[in-house]
């Protein structure tokens, strides 16, 4: 997702959009094989979003352990 405005997403709203490419990732995979091009593609954006979630736990984490 690439875009010149800075996307600032709630916890929930990712974990939202996780489940969304989650599902679609399967589809991809039953439809056209889990190795096809557009599996891997989605399967990689999917990475991104886990590490974003991973990372904004991990801040929020630090933060109340201050």
């Amino acid at each position: 997702m690439e875009s010149s405005q800075s996307l600032i997403l709630t916890a929930n709203q990712l974990l939202s959009h996780i489940e969304y490419l989650r599902k679609r990732l399967i589809n991809l995979g039953l439809t056209y094989g889990f190795d096809h091009e557009n599996t891997l593609i989605a399967s990689q954006e999917l990475d991104v979003y886990i590490l974003a979630y991973q990372e904004m736990n991990s801040k929020l984490s630090l933060q109340t352990c201050s």
